[in-house]
């Protein structure tokens, strides 16, 4: 949903209320089903396989029986799921018949599962997901959308961790309007490898703490991502 506005600020939607309620209610017909393949290794089985095919209807009628008669709200999340090449589900629409706003719910969806982990596979570093949506903007979704998905999280989205030219490790905890290679970080980690107690913040658009790479994290490593993001 916060992709869903952010990407939507760029496409001239007077009211994005619905878009965000769309986002936030797609996958509500397979609310048990995502507990379940959350922690599950095996390959889906053909009941789960229907299952999540049909979860865009399953969550439609969901909102049509409480009460959410908007027809435009509804069809996007019919429609979240649908591919620009006819290639998704559950009625294979192609281009023009796809609402921008099921395409723009799509992509934000595609994003974050690919930077979310599962017990079967371990999550994408955002660099390499946003490589993927731009790599599909022909086939799969909107190239216009694909690359303002890449312009407002920028190379470096918040929550990635990087090392920096000093030797640190850091997250970076909010973008620049400038620039969006020099965000701002916070550091946790020395060169050695000692945490430090409390993060230091850094401007990575100084020339000393500059983003060397991308990096992952140790899981065995606890953060307080409150202190990191200066919340406390």
């Amino acid at each position: 949903a916060i992709l869903c506005e952010l990407v939507s600020q760029n496409l001239r939607i007077n009211d994005t209320k619905p878009l965000v309620v769309a986002a936030l209610t797609s996958n509500v017909g397979m609310n048990e089903l995502h507990e379940i393949l959350q922690n599950q290794t095996t390959p889906l089985t053909e009941k789960q396989k229907e299952l999540l095919y049909k979860h865009p209807i399953r969550s439609t009628q969901w909102l049509k029986d409480i009460g959410i008669d908007d027809k435009i709200l509804l069809e996007m999340v019919l429609q979240h799921h649908e591919r620009y090449d006819g290639s998704g589900y559950p009625r294979e629409l192609k281009k023009d018949a796809i609402l921008q706003e099921a395409i723009t719910i799509g992509l934000a969806d595609s994003y974050a599962a690919m930077v979310s982990s599962r017990s079967y596979r371990k999550s994408m570093m955002s660099i390499s997901a946003l490589r993927e949506c731009l790599l599909n903007r022909e086939n799969q979704f909107d190239e216009k959308l694909s690359l303002l998905l890449i312009k407002e999280l920028g190379i470096y989205p918040p929550g990635t961790f990087v090392k920096l030219v000093n030797g640190e490790t850091a997250m970076i905890t909010s973008r620049s309007k400038k620039d969006s290679m020099q965000p701002m970080a916070s550091s946790f980690m020395g060169p050695r490898g000692a945490l430090f107690a409390n993060p230091l913040r850094r401007d990575c658009s100084q020339k000393e703490y500059a983003i060397k790479e991308v990096c992952g994290l140790d899981g065995d490593i606890k953060l307080n991502l409150h202190a990191l993001l200066g919340y406390s």
